[in-house]
């Protein structure tokens, strides 16, 4: 079976509201974490016509307060030491 290709829509932005579908080609994100966002309230859902979507403003709102990436070095030293034991250790074997 084929998979589809996602594309963002076109000027998404200038749109009023936005579907939880278009919101995770958007952001890359599950459909679950719209929702617990909207819960959180970083979001806001409203219904129209029976389907839920997302105030492209607060989408926007979302996209602008993500924080800039900064690795683990706390992560990255101590598996840098546990390779470091391993390999001090493999001699004794």
């Amino acid at each position: 079976m084929a998979k589809s290709i996602s594309r963002v829509p076109l000027a998404w932005e200038t749109r009023p509201l936005t579907s939880i579908p278009d919101f995770s080609v958007i952001t890359g994100l599950s459909s679950a974490t719209a929702y617990n966002s909207a819960k959180s309230g970083a979001l806001e859902l409203v219904k129209l016509a029976g389907r839920t979507f997302i105030r492209t403003e607060t989408l926007v709102a979302f996209l602008a307060s993500a924080q800039p990436y900064q690795p683990n070095t706390r992560k990255t030293a101590a598996a840098t030491e546990a390779r470091r034991k391993a390999a001090a250790d493999a001699w004794r074997v």
